[in-house]
């Protein structure tokens, strides 16, 4: 006789309980960095580097076969 399934009249349809996703722009904030001031790191580095490098070679004591 009460086949189905039971339901409250005054209840809404649907509530949204869940939190909205974040937007597909504040996933990548923190990788929001600057390419030309990384290629600008990566060429002083570079450049130090290379300068150690000689320095080392150039060092007859260092115990360092080369």
């Amino acid at each position: 006789a009460n086949a189905g399934i039971r339901r409250e009249p005054e209840l809404p349809e649907h509530e949204e309980i869940v939190a909205p996703p974040p937007s597909p722009a504040q996933d990548f904030e923190l990788l929001d960095d600057d390419p030309d001031v990384d290629a600008a790191k990566a060429d002083a580095m570079r450049a130090r580097m290379r300068m150690v490098a000689r320095q080392a070679s150039l060092d007859p004591g260092d115990g360092i076969e080369l």
